[in-house]
């Protein structure tokens, strides 16, 4: 993935394909019995802010519905360690790594830890700072 793609999933309008990768993964599960029951199987997603709040929520309905997780946080470990437990313990797989995701260089290594951990990047939800 080059850098100006990896900029593009973490801005505002990453949200966009990345709801309409989720949507296209359902409606293909209704037409094909051959297709996984669970949307996200096979597919990793990074959260950022998923320390708490939406971006928690957000995580964790992603593993529910298959996607293995990487929960992003930006100072709270302890919250996102919890998150990441929390998806475990459902059965899911989850990481967790620190990332300012206004420096470059940090989103880099944000997506790399996930490539290392899941083999790859298949969708990136930006969570609205609050």
């Amino acid at each position: 993935m080059t850098d100006t793609s990896r900029r593009n999933l973490l801005g505002l309008g990453g949200a966009v394909p990345a709801v309409a990768a989720v949507g296209a993964a359902q409606a293909q599960t209704a037409r094909s019995p051959n297709v996984q029951a669970r949307p996200g199987a096979g597919r990793a997603a990074i959260v950022t802010g998923s320390s708490r709040g939406i971006g928690a929520a957000t995580a964790k309905r992603l593993a529910r519905d298959g996607f293995a997780v990487t929960v992003n946080y930006l100072t709270n470990r302890d919250l996102a360690a919890q998150v990441v437990r929390d998806i475990e313990a459902a059965g899911g797989r989850a990481i967790f790594r620190q990332a300012d995701v206004a420096d470059p260089t940090a989103v880099r290594a944000l997506f790399d830890a996930n490539q290392e951990a899941f083999g790859c990047v298949d969708v990136a939800f930006p969570t609205p700072r609050s």
